[in-house]
């Protein structure tokens, strides 16, 4: 399964916590995943290194153009 999943600004001061939380979901559920926008990239890719992901299977995206 492929993932894309996009930055959860709306979630004001929980968006550091749930964005670290789909760590362990994705981890075990996706083939590849393309992550776009800052918190995604700074706070799922932290906890998905933490998880031993293959970061080989992660596209980081600054935002949904370059994506």
């Amino acid at each position: 399964m492929w993932l894309v999943l996009g930055d959860m600004r709306e979630l004001g001061d929980w968006t550091e916590r749930e964005h670290r939380l789909l760590a362990s979901y994705v981890s075990g559920v996706a083939d590849r995943v393309f992550l776009v926008g800052e918190y995604m990239n700074a706070h799922l890719v932290d906890e998905l290194q933490k998880f031993g992901y293959d970061m080989n299977r992660v596209v980081v995206c600054i935002d949904a153009l370059d994506a």
